[in-house]
């Protein structure tokens, strides 16, 4: 019986230590799945984008404060990119942050009819995909604004997951038919 449960436990630990070595590389900057700190970096286009290529340090660490939440470190690379040092608590609160702050400017676009014929945007859990309900049966042309303002924030959030790059959809859809009239990927936005 007692080696049936030696047996067992070695088995669990393998299992678990199996498991972290399979996580570590997964993560948002490989750190240690037992680290309390998340590092990535915001490449030097992305960062321009977002601002943080014309911020000064300090005001990058005063925005993330406004935003409720505290990067640890960050530093301005030779190459124009921004390495950053987060707790992983405080990543979530800047992943709300983030979401809060695309909903607030959404409704202010919204609100101020710039997109008359735009009717709402929603935005899934992981930045990933904006689905626009519009009046619109065809493209319109100011598609492309939309998705951009879309896009930025969406390379801000995967930025957070050492992802700046990855692919994101706004997709415009008819709001009587639902039929989709646009699609827009942020890989030809970023090849523009």
């Amino acid at each position: 019986m007692n080696n049936m449960k030696k047996t067992i436990l070695a088995l669990l630990i393998a299992l678990v230590t199996l498991s972290a070595i399979a996580c570590q590389g997964t993560g948002a900057n490989n750190d240690s799945i037992f680290s309390t700190t998340v590092t990535f970096t915001v490449p030097a286009d992305v960062a321009n984008e977002i601002s943080y290529g014309k911020m000064t340090v300090d005001e990058i660490k005063e925005n993330a404060t406004k935003n409720d939440y505290v990067f640890d470190s960050v530093q301005k690379d030779e190459d124009g990119s921004v390495t950053i040092v987060i707790k992983k608590s405080e990543r979530k609160k800047a992943f709300e942050a983030m979401k809060n702050g695309f909903n607030s400017g959404v409704q202010e676009l919204l609100a101020i009819g710039v997109f008359g014929h735009i009717k709402s945007m929603e935005v899934n859990d992981d930045f990933t995909t904006c689905t626009i309900t519009t009046t619109s049966t065809a493209p319109a042309i100011n598609d492309d604004a939309l998705a951009s303002f879309f896009f930025m924030s969406g390379a801000e959030y995967h930025s957070y997951e050492a992802d700046p790059y990855k692919e994101i959809k706004a997709e415009f859809k008819n709001v009587d038919s639902g039929a989709v009239v646009n699609t827009i990927l942020s890989k030809d936005y970023w090849q523009k």
